[in-house]
């Protein structure tokens, strides 16, 4: 092993958004070797400088993590692994990029999470609120702020828009949705509306394919619909099933939140579907003037009216896929040092 070795930690679950941050870090850094652990499920392994080893070698190594929301502490079991973890010490990391901090509700869990987040050197994080709470509760990382990593993604790497036609609908399962839950309804329901009034066909998109199942979803939004075969399931291996189906899309609803991003850096109408403050806040950095709703109260007539509308992409500020590439530039710099 050589000193420019590292290990490359984060959310392995074969999740687009994550997948897509980790390329973007590893194409970024090519005289960078990343170690990733043996069990690791990512299309990274792909890449020539990225290499499985097993654990307690690739501990031996800097820890880069490079995750989204990646401090939560949502159920039981994840609470009782941060408190096993904070007990026996556990090092997180070394590096940490493009971060965003969601509610942790208890003392216990926000005592566990900064004592977690004051073991690294460096954090970046995505949103501005995420920013203004890691000042407040970390006393040792240097702490930045910058956008969305995926903004800096690069121009060769998206498809070109030609002659869109569909409507993407990037779909979410959460743990106890059932197949006719509400949201999954108000999907069908919507789909089928797009289908009627122009002809044109849908989309549903699985970011997620590892254990969150967004496949589950998408397949659950099918079988409730009146037109199933006018829809096509789109679903993340390597990331560019995404990217091209993007591609064909006139129009996006987005619940994962990268399917937002992936949608204001192509210069896509979307309405974003808020299910955690990591949306919301992107949306208030970004003062996305346009209509949005809760995931878990759909707004139909708001939702109908967009897919009936002449909505144009939101333009984004010119500089921000430069400042967005400034996560991986910082890491760059810290390395060298």
């Amino acid at each position: 092993m050589q000193k420019n070795d590292i290990h490359l930690t984060g959310y392995f679950d074969r999740n687009f958004g994550d997948d897509m941050m980790m390329k973007l870090v590893v194409r970024s850094l090519p005289e960078i070797t990343f170690l990733v652990n043996e069990t690791a499920d990512t299309p990274l392994l792909s890449e020539q400088n990225v290499v499985q080893k097993p654990y307690e070698v690739c501990r031996r190594f800097p820890r880069l993590v490079v995750t989204g929301s990646g401090f939560m502490i949502n159920t039981k079991a994840a609470f009782k692994t941060e408190l096993l973890w904070f007990l026996k010490g556990h090092h997180p990391g070394d590096y940490c990029l493009g971060c965003n901090m969601e509610p942790l509700g208890s003392p216990i869990k926000r005592f566990l999470i900064r004592q977690k987040l004051n073991k690294f050197k460096l954090i970046t994080c995505r949103d501005q609120a995420s920013y203004r709470w890691l000042l407040r509760n970390t006393t040792k990382p240097e702490i930045y702020y910058m956008p969305d990593i995926l903004f800096s993604l690069p121009d060769e790497w998206l498809p070109a828009v030609k002659e869109p036609s569909k409507l993407g609908i990037s779909m979410m399962h959460r743990a106890g949705d059932r197949e006719d839950c509400a949201y999954y309804r108000a999907m069908a329901q919507i789909a089928d509306d797009w289908i009627r009034k122009t002809g044109k066909s849908v989309l549903l998109m699985a970011f997620d394919t590892g254990k969150e199942d967004d496949l589950f979803a998408c397949r659950a939004v099918q079988a409730l619909m009146q037109f199933p075969g006018q829809t096509e399931i789109v679903a993340h291996t390597d990331g560019t099933e995404i990217l091209t189906a993007f591609a064909h899309c006139e129009k996006i609803i987005g619940a994962r939140f990268h399917s937002v991003v992936l949608a204001l850096r192509m210069g896509i109408p979307v309405y974003p579907l808020i299910f955690r403050e990591k949306m919301r806040n992107l949306l208030k950095d970004i003062q996305y003037p346009y209509p949005v709703c809760d995931l878990d109260a759909i707004d139909q007539a708001s939702l109908l009216e967009y897919i009936g509308s002449d909505q144009t992409s939101y333009p984004l500020e010119q500089d921000i896929h430069i400042r967005a590439g400034e996560h991986i530039q910082l890491l760059k710099q810290k390395l060298a040092t």
